[in-house]
């Protein structure tokens, strides 16, 4: 019994917190933007897609939409995640620390 204990233990240690949210959250952290302008955003990549929970549901992962915000302050959309622009823009600002908690 002590081994499973010792495993979940390091397992809960070992793995990241998944919050998620829902649709009208996501909006308001993006300044009430209108649900068809996220939509539309969503299609051309310029911001994160939701994830399925269940046939009827969906969330989108927090932090997706907090890096979303970061992004589109920088100047930059969810589609430029893995550019190297962003990359070089993204170290300079956590090395600084202006990443807001």
């Amino acid at each position: 019994m002590k081994s499973i204990q010792t495993h979940n233990a390091a397992f809960s240690q070992a793995a990241p917190e998944l919050t998620f949210l829902r649709q009208p959250e996501v909006l308001r952290r993006l300044a009430n933007m209108p649900k068809s302008t996220y939509n539309a955003g969503v299609k051309t990549g310029r911001y994160p897609a939701p994830i399925k929970l269940s046939e009827r549901s969906a969330a989108y992962k927090k932090d997706e939409i907090d890096l979303c915000c970061l992004m589109l302050a920088e100047g930059f959309c969810w589609r430029d995640r893995h550019s190297d622009e962003w990359m070089q823009r993204y170290a300079e600002i956590t090395a600084s620390n202006e990443v807001p908690a």
